[in-house]
């Protein structure tokens, strides 16, 4: 294999040692964390026979591939040996699966070779390759006590394709088993592994689809943060039953990938640390389960069920800081935008690591922000000019993004003495109610390296003709500081129909950000990039819309009117939301 040939020179032995990139691993593979792995009985080559089901009384199961002639294996195998000497103590079962068809032969000569002393498996039958779709001859993959798929990919980052270092500055697997037995979630659940690709799985899995080895688990790390009782969305996919029930929906759904709900275009701005798209394993298992009528299963192997401790999507608030005053909102007719005012009363100044909107009456509430006011001005709203504002809310709801959460070291500013001014558009849905909208914060521990800010980029000037298809316009903003980018955020209205975030360079080169091509007004989502977008001064961040006014578009009120610029929803706007923070230390105590 040219990608990793039998010498060290042509591995890149001395070449440069990066550390490996965790948080880059690719969606389909971070997919299968929390997978249920079925029961598979295999003989060694020893010629012992056992099965996952006999070894599951173990804490922690590591099925680790090999290969006998990929010269990154071999290096790792005094590893696997140290490792599963180091945790047998502490019941941990080590299974060494040889998925690149070397031969029996091969592996007892390997094994002979490097003193293994667990179980070491043949697959050419290939049940664990299809099994636990693996990539390459040094993955790893840790199984819990439920024989749930915790940990998937590198031993450590000693080696790899292109370098080998001389110590290790990540031990991926310990603290992935160190995590599982400790009762804890893994930090970094999936990482890319060097080795010899192994060939592509199949489509086809083990045993048949059911709710309980597969689909619930896609479920739940895909669908049920808003499915769930007294969350946004409209039911409930917490159970068989519910499942069920809404099967040809989910079928709809799934099928037309309009669920779980993600426009950005995968061609453009690379990875995004809130993608929300099924990978296409998952897409095809949940249809292949509608298609054979929804199997329920074995319930033992169903995962145990996802809680949630708090309404609130950030976690219980340390502080919550509601209106005064319900708001009557009618069964009908339309409602200019509210503003509300509440006054703080800390004794100091208060740094918010997440912060987020949450109405009691979310059915009727469209959008809403909460700006920081002190003496009757926005505090933000510092630099202003005719393309939007460099500083501007403090917290924002709209459909599909309800909350902000910041990194370690980054926090908002919320300042002793401010009053917040929360601007609420209500949408009348034919029965009266009444909303008493709350913030709620969770505040940073210390002092953070950086204030975080909120961007809004521009054009008021909209001119649509009536019938219009195509018609586009822009905004811009240059940064006066060097600066790092956290998230994006297109907003249009009903005539929107696409939308594109760019940076133009200091030296006139693009680099397009974020394309959205097809704008769907009932879903306004942020857009977080992996990693965050660093800048320099000078740089400017360009937003483009297109819109059509067309009949040939649904969503169009009034195919025969001029639209202008304006904030009702039968209006227009461009605005190219987001976050930012500079590239130096708050100056604000």
């Amino acid at each position: 294999l040219l990608v990793c040939g039998s010498s060290a020179a042509m591995c890149g032995a001395d070449a440069p040692a990066p550390a490996v990139e965790a948080t880059t691993a690719d969606a389909a593979a971070l997919a299968t964390i929390g997978n249920h792995l079925p029961d598979i009985a295999f003989t060694d080559i020893a010629g012992h026979a056992t099965s996952l089901t006999a070894l599951s009384p173990a804490p922690a199961i590591v099925i680790a591939s090999i290969g006998t002639d990929c010269p990154i294996s071999r290096k790792y195998a005094p590893r696997l040996v140290e490792l599963e000497r180091a945790y047998r103590d502490r019941g941990v079962v080590f299974i060494l699966v040889d998925c690149a068809e070397d031969g029996a032969d091969a592996l007892r000569a390997a094994a002979a070779r490097h003193g293994f002393v667990m179980p070491v498996v043949d697959d050419r039958d290939r049940r664990f390759a299809l099994a636990l779709r693996v990539r390459s001859t040094t993955e790893v993959f840790v199984l819990d006590e439920r024989r749930q798929l915790a940990y998937r990919g590198a031993i450590d980052d000693r080696h790899g394709l292109t370098f080998d270092r001389e110590e290790r500055a990540h031990e991926l697997l310990t603290d992935a088993l160190d995590a599982v037995l400790a009762g804890k979630p893994v930090a970094i659940p999936s990482t890319p592994a060097p080795g010899c690709e192994i060939p592509a799985a199949a489509e086809a899995d083990i045993e048949a689809i059911t709710w309980s080895n597969q689909v619930s688990r896609i479920l739940q790390r895909s669908c049920q943060e808003c499915h769930h009782p007294d969350a946004a969305a409209p039911f409930s996919l917490i159970t068989y039953e519910q499942a069920k029930r809404k099967r040809a929906v989910i079928r709809r759904a799934v099928s037309e990938r309009s669920m779980p709900p993600w426009y950005a275009d995968p061609a453009v701005g690379g990875h995004w640390a809130n993608d929300r798209r099924l990978s296409d394993h998952d897409l095809k298992t949940i249809l292949a389960w509608v298609a054979a009528d929804c199997p329920e299963g074995d319930p033992h192997d169903a995962p145990a069920p996802r809680t949630w401790t708090s309404e609130w999507v950030i976690g219980t608030p340390d502080a919550i800081i509601q209106i005064e005053k319900p708001v009557t909102v009618p069964a009908s007719g339309t409602m200019g935008y509210q503003y509300l005012y509440v006054k703080t009363d800390y004794p100091e100044d208060r740094w918010v690591q997440a912060v987020e909107m949450r109405p009691t009456a979310p059915e009727v509430v469209h959008h809403a922000q909460t700006f920081v006011t002190m003496d009757g001005k926005n505090l933000f709203d510092t630099v202003r000019d005719g393309s939007g504002r460099l500083n501007c809310y403090f917290a924002a709801m709209v459909p599909g993004d309800t909350s902000q959460t910041y990194p370690a070291g980054v926090a908002r500013l919320l300042p002793k003495g401010a009053t917040l001014m929360f601007e609420i558009h209500y949408v009348p849905n034919g029965v009266e109610t009444t909303d008493q909208m709350r913030l709620g914060l969770i505040f940073a521990t210390e002092k953070p390296q950086h204030e975080v800010h909120s961007f809004d980029i521009r054009n008021n000037a909209i001119a649509i003709p009536p019938g219009a298809v195509g018609y586009t316009i822009s905004a811009q903003y240059t940064m006066p500081t060097p600066a790092r980018l956290l998230s994006f955020q297109p907003h249009m209205h009903l005539r929107g129909r696409s939308f594109a975030f760019d940076l133009i360079m200091p030296d006139q080169s693009v680099r397009p950000l974020l394309l959205v091509p097809s704008w769907d007004f009932r879903w306004q989502l942020s857009y977080h990039p992996d990693p965050p977008v660093d800048v320099p001064a000078g740089a400017t961040i360009r937003v483009t819309g297109t819109y059509d006014n067309s009949a040939a578009n649904p969503a169009n009120p009034d195919p025969k009117a001029f639209v202008r610029g304006g904030g009702e929803t039968t209006d227009e706007m461009l605005v190219g939301f987001g976050e930012w923070h500079a590239l130096s230390a708050p100056s604000t105590p």
